[in-house]
């Protein structure tokens, strides 16, 4: 027994020391795999957020070129020629593109070569494919695609392993002007540029005009002229009413909402909306209020003027009444314009506005996919996705 049990331990000792090394060898292979796949997932990782920032910066870039694609031409009655507003939409995203770049890594930056700007039209409630490069714009597709690697996966894998930023990168966005306007919703930060006045609809088309001598610089988009806050006294009708949004018509809240727009706390009801302006059903109900006492048309010209002179956006949206409620205490909105405040002064009476035409886009633009009507002068800044 004594031989039999040291032929055992014998054998043992054979062969413990090949079975350590395949398992030392095994270890090793494991660590190595590991680590590889490991650093592999890290990379992928890294790449994709890469990719998503990639995203985020060619969405940015698309807002900042889309407004400047609206032809003014458009508004002076010509035909479209967007070859100005075109360079523009360029210099404006090249300029947000080096903003950009001072405010990101070094070894990520976007360069001039690397964007694609395609100007063109989208209809509204289309998908991403439905876009058309035709004129007049309002949209914008934008591409970046970085070391033209394009949107293969293998390269862009392998390409920046040594140094992950220098990996391939594409990435698109199409923002688009939506115009089915339908109102405005303010929000507690954000209030609405509604002029807190209104214009008989009818009048729109025919109100005065005079050469433009300043504004955007246009000399073919005519200014128009238009009264406001004559006193009671006065025999001469008024083209603009004092309107007020949430009842009785409070002198304090309309010059404030001259300064700063129309917030969400000077709206009635549960939804504090401004609208809906929806053809073919029910206009939206204000108080109007045609003569001023004189204290209050002072207080009006010098907010005015402020306005017109002033370093803030001089761009306003004027809503249009229904042409029965002319010089009523009550009417209804139907439409709303865009104007810019050029000039203010006190003719006689009563305060003359010069006006201009023009467009403005507004975040708190309130627009309804179903409705066929578009408003030429007023859009929301939408991403398609």
């Amino acid at each position: 027994m004594y031989h039999l049990a040291n032929l055992i331990r014998e054998n043992e000792a054979m062969h413990a020391t090949p079975r350590r090394g395949v398992t030392t060898l095994l270890v090793l292979g494991l660590t190595v795999l590991g680590t590889g796949l490991a650093a592999l997932a890290t990379h992928w990782g890294y790449l994709l957020v890469l990719q998503y920032d990639l995203q985020q910066r060619s969405d940015v870039l698309a807002l900042a070129g889309a407004p400047l694609l609206l032809d003014e031409d458009l508004l002076a009655g010509r035909g479209s020629d967007p070859a100005d507003d075109v360079q523009a939409c360029t210099e404006s995203v090249d300029r947000f593109r080096r903003w950009n770049n001072a405010r990101s890594s070094r070894h990520f930056t976007i360069d001039s070569q690397d964007v694609e700007l395609i100007p063109g039209s989208f209809s509204p409630g289309g998908n991403f494919d439905e876009f058309t490069s035709q004129a007049p714009y309002n949209a914008l597709q934008l591409r970046i695609r970085r070391n033209g690697l394009g949107t293969n996966a293998i390269p862009r894998l392998t390409s920046g392993w040594a140094q992950p930023p220098a990996a391939g990168l594409a990435a698109r966005s199409l923002a688009f002007l939506d115009n089915r306007v339908i109102g405005f919703r303010p929000n507690h930060r954000l209030p609405a540029p509604v002029l807190p006045f209104a214009l008989d609809a009818r009048s729109w088309s025919t109100l005065p005009a005079v050469s433009s001598t300043g504004g955007s610089g246009d000399p073919e988009i005519e200014d128009l002229i238009v009264r406001v806050a004559a006193p009671a006294e006065s025999p001469q009708p008024e083209d603009l009413a004092v309107v007020s949004f949430a009842g009785s018509l409070r002198e304090d809240l309309v010059l404030q909402q001259l300064a700063h727009g129309v917030g969400i706390e000077d709206l009635p009801g549960p939804d504090q909306v401004l609208g809906p302006i929806v053809p073919g059903q029910s206009s939206w109900p204000v108080a109007l209020r045609w003569k001023v006492d004189p204290g209050f048309r002072d207080r009006l010209t010098n907010r005015l003027q402020n306005l017109a002179q002033g370093g803030q956006d001089p761009r306003r949206v004027l809503p249009l009444l229904a042409p029965s409620d002319q010089q009523g205490n009550a009417g209804s909105i139907v439409d709303f314009v865009a104007v810019r405040i050029l000039d203010v002064q006190r003719g006689g009476q009563s305060i003359s506005l010069r006006l201009e035409p023009c467009f403005l886009t507004h975040p708190t633009v309130w627009t309804d996919p179903a409705v066929d009507t578009l408003n030429p002068m007023i859009h929301k800044l939408t991403l398609v996705r």
